[in-house]
């Protein structure tokens, strides 16, 4: 019986494959059934089951998983002739039902209508477009660094990383809601029990679509990590794309209450900007780099020593595979895509100017 049930979940792993690249054509019906429907039900109901545990249980899932793959692997190996095909069964059986649950419960918001499109503004933007941009989020950075830090120090936070993940999200509230449809937070983001593994992989966070948790890594410095936790809640609303999460979590963060939060999300779209500055116009990017306040510059370069101490192959590795994954769920510029924030912010800036300023 159950190789029977095995032969038939293996078998609709390519059927599920091709359902989904069909489905993946109608984005306007998986917009308005699934990400403002069907899926926020499905992410309240995980919430309710997950989300008032103190500790991360989809870090726990993962390491189970993993446990048991290992030991299919191991199986397959080792029975290599009576029992090949019938261990093979069981990992495309099992791959198959996870696949369907990922689609189910997370995946189908990848294939949702382009935020751009929803906010009614442009791909592309001019040079001049972008100066004007970071000109603007140069002079926020550099008055809330003044009023947050003693002289031209380093911003020291007033916040434990505990209350960051509890305040990092207010301004979820005062996003617009022609950009985003729902801003109720389902729960407070948890730290990763996989916070080491997460560094030496190059990220500050993920979101575990099959319990609806946001994972943080807790050893990235704090102006990152609240700007990481924002971020993370953006998945957990439904957005999928990761340079839109980026752009949420950023928006999030300039419309919170606290400084210190708006702080790290005016340098973290900074930085961005500056970047994409600097690929464009080198003397720009100097003039703009020079009216930067010394204490963010030194944020700046704590940052990257903190990346630093952790850059491996295991980082290397990890990125590639994510960028593939990326790429597969109709992110065709994979990890790249994660500069496209700078056109959302540049375009949205052009739109609503008033709304990178400081309240």
């Amino acid at each position: 019986m159950k190789d029977k049930v095995n032969i038939i979940l293996s078998a609709l792993l390519p059927l599920q494959y091709l359902l989904i690249r069909w489905i993946s054509n109608y984005t306007e019906w998986i917009e308005t059934y699934y990400s403002q429907g069907f899926y926020l039900k499905i992410a309240k109901a995980l919430q309710g089951l997950f989300g008032w545990l103190p500790f991360s249980i989809g870090d726990i899932f993962y390491f189970t998983i993993g446990i048991w793959f290992l030991y299919l692997l191991y199986k397959l190996i080792k029975e290599k002739r009576p029992n090949f095909l019938k261990n093979a069964l069981r990992i495309t059986a099992t791959l198959s039902i996870f696949y369907f649950l990922f689609n189910l419960f997370w995946a189908l918001n990848y294939y949702r209508v382009p935020l751009y499109q929803k906010m009614e503004i442009e791909t592309s933007y001019s040079t001049e477009d972008l100066y004007n941009t970071t000109q603007k989020l140069l002079a926020n950075t550099n008055a809330l660094h003044t009023d947050l830090a003693f002289a031209d120090s380093l911003v020291v936070s007033p916040h434990t990383k505990k209350n960051i993940r509890a305040i990092a999200s207010q301004g979820y509230e005062r996003i617009p809601t022609y950009i985003l449809s729902t801003n109720k937070i389902p729960s407070i983001a948890k730290n990763s029990l996989f916070s080491l593994t997460l560094s030496y992989m190059g990220y500050g966070g993920y979101f575990n679509p099959f319990t609806g948790e946001a994972q943080v890594n807790s050893k990235t410095p704090k102006a990152l990590y609240a700007v990481t936790v924002a971020h993370e809640h953006a998945h957990q609303l439904g957005i999928a794309a990761e340079n839109e999460a980026n752009f949420i979590g950023v928006l999030a963060s300039l419309k919170n209450h606290d400084k210190f939060i708006q702080y790290a999300g005016y340098s973290y779209a900074l930085r961005y900007c500056l970047n994409e500055l600097g690929r464009r116009d080198k003397e720009l990017y100097k003039e703009v780099y020079e009216g930067i306040h010394p204490g963010v510059l030194a944020m700046y370069k704590n940052h990257h020593e903190f990346w630093r101490k952790y850059d491996t192959v295991i980082e290397r590795v990890s990125k590639e595979i994510w960028d593939k994954m990326l790429k597969a769920n109709k992110q065709k510029d994979g990890i790249s895509s994660y500069s496209y924030i700078v056109a959302l912010l540049v375009n949205f800036d052009k739109a609503q100017p008033d709304f990178f300023s400081i309240h």
